[in-house]
Formats: structure tokens, C-alpha cells, sequence
């Protein structure tokens, strides 16, 4: 892959004055379908386990699975705190280790913790109406959702 000077929208400069190249929309899909089967896998387990035990210590806890039950908030837990524990500690989520992209500040290093839920959280948004938040990335030169936006980070091939 050829160097591309600083000033196109097409790398973003990293410590040590290497560069970084902007991950495909495509790429980054991908990405997210693989991290969404791992965290379906990994919640069902959970909330599986959970429930068993409510369901056999509670008769009434059918009343407990309605939407935004304790069911269902702990589902979203467990998703905040799988993307912001791999983006935080290592910049990538596993389906980003597979793809080999990775989630980096405007400064071109992992992104913190709060960073990483800052992210996690606008990307609900981002994915509430329409995807509307997601179909900016087809319109913006880094490929930058709104997630990507508000937590000044870039999506980068490693």
C-alpha cells in the first residue's frame, strides 16, 4: 500500500510517525456481525443461567422477562461492558482482532474506558432510527459513524 500524504482524509498519523489506513464500511460490518454472535452466545449463557435460577426460586417470574425487565438490563451490561473492556484495554473487539481493524483516538492511541462507553452508548443511537447514525459513514471520508464522531475515535486496518 502506497503512503499517502498527511493532509488526505485516507490515514490518520500514529505515535512513532507510522500510519494508519481507514477501515472499509465493509470491514467494519463484518466486525460487528462477528462481536453480535459472540455477545448472542455469551448473553444467552448468561441470562440462561440467571433465569433458571429465578424462574425456580420465583413463581412469578415471567412478570421479571417483559421488555426492559432485570433480564434484559443485565443483557445490556454485559454488552457495554464487552466493548468497553476489549476496546479500552486493547482497541479492538474480537471480531476486530479477526478482521484485523482497530478502534483508535484522533491522537491515534486506544481509546480510554469512559471513551470506550462514550462510543458504546451513541452507538445505540446511532442504530435507533433507521441506522441514520451507521449511514453516515457512507457520506464521511474516514468512514465515521456517529459513535465515531462523539468519541473522536477512527476505525483503522492494524
Amino acid at each position: 500500500m502506497e503512503d499517502v500524504s498527511l493532509n488526505k482524509p485516507d490515514r490518520v498519523p500514529r505515535p512513532g510517525d507510522q500510519t494508519f489506513y481507514f477501515a472499509s464500511i465493509g470491514t467494519r460490518f463484518v466486525a460487528l456481525l462477528i462481536d453480535g454472535f459472540i455477545m448472542f452466545f455469551v448473553n444467552s449463557i448468561v441470562i440462561g443461567i440467571v433465569g433458571f435460577f429465578l424462574a425456580a426460586s420465583n413463581d412469578t417470574f415471567m412478570g421479571n422477562a417483559a421488555p426492559f425487565g432485570p433480564l434484559n438490563f443485565l443483557g445490556i451490561i454485559l454488552i457495554a461492558s464487552y466493548i468497553t473492556f476489549f476496546l479500552g484495554t486493547y482497541g479492538q473487539t474480537p471480531g476486530k482482532m479477526l478482521l484485523r481493524v482497530k478502534v483508535v483516538t484522533y491522537e491515534g492511541t486506544i481509546p480510554s474506558y469512559g471513551t470506550a462507553l462514550l462510543r458504546y452508548v451513541v452507538s445505540v443511537f446511532s442504530g435507533t432510527i433507521f441506522f441514520i447514525g451507521y449511514i453516515t459513514a457512507f457520506f464521511n471520508p474516514q468512514h465515521q459513524t456517529w459513535h465515531d464522531m462523539a468519541a473522536k475515535t477512527y476505525v483503522v486496518n492494524v
